[in-house]
């Protein structure tokens, strides 16, 4: 029942994050986009993507019950307007195993699919609902997330990227008496030269001594691409 409510969960992530195919996030009323919702959201990632490919990651969680896992994410070219049709296997071994479909789009669902399945973790240890999580990232990437130039190493290459990195919790009172919530990090590695632009995603909680809450670490990675 639970892996269920997860694969419906993961199903909606096209209209939790973003409007279905345009990959536009919510905005403050008239802002420009902020340079984070631009890098993650507005930016054809798929555009490198030429003809039908699989990118993988490797999917990685650190905590009480570790585990590894793969994610793979088919993406086809249709028409002359750049858009991609998507289909992602993700953590198919898992307990969280689902398979999505994402039409029609320009940038990488797997940033979507990713925080989807984070914020449905969240929910399940903290009771707060998953749009209470989603939000406070939405105004994260367009308040106070930081963009930074980086050197990444893919496919055996080092690539120029940039680094989108947030604290969407950090002083929120909601969490006054959790301080390894509101010490959770968001980053985002994108590279122009790396198959659908993704390198890596990491979420990391840290351990709060007081609680006796461990540290808790996910990561996914990108591998490589294949036809």
């Amino acid at each position: 029942m639970r892996r269920f409510a997860l694969l419906v969960a993961l199903a909606a992530v096209a209209g939790s994050f973003t409007a279905a195919g345009g990959i536009v996030p919510a905005r403050a009323g008239g802002m420009r986009y902020s340079p984070a919702q631009k890098a993650l959201f507005a930016t054809p990632h798929l555009a490198n993507i030429t003809t039908r490919e699989t990118i993988t990651y490797r999917y990685v969680h650190v905590g009480p019950r570790p585990f590894t896992g793969s994610v793979a994410e088919a993406v086809t070219p249709v028409g002359n307007a750049g858009l991609r049709d998507v289909r992602v296997k993700f953590l198919p071994t898992s307990r969280y195993a689902a398979t999505l479909s994402f039409p029609g789009f320009r940038g990488n669902p797997m940033v979507m699919v990713f925080l989807q399945h984070d914020v449905t973790l969240m929910h399940r240890e903290f009771a707060y609902t998953p749009d209470f999580f989603r939000n406070k990232i939405r105004d994260a990437l367009l308040l106070s997330a930081t963009v930074s130039p980086v050197t990444v190493t893919a496919g055996g290459r080092k690539l120029a990227g940039e680094r989108i990195l947030l604290h969407p919790f950090a002083g929120n009172p909601h969490f006054a008496n959790l301080p390894a919530v509101t010490g959770k990090s968001y980053s985002f590695v994108l590279a122009p030269k790396v198959p659908g632009m993704l390198v890596s995603i990491t979420a990391i909680t840290p351990a709060d001594p007081q609680s006796g809450a461990p540290r808790l670490e996910d990561r996914m990675t990108y591998q490589g691409v294949h036809p």
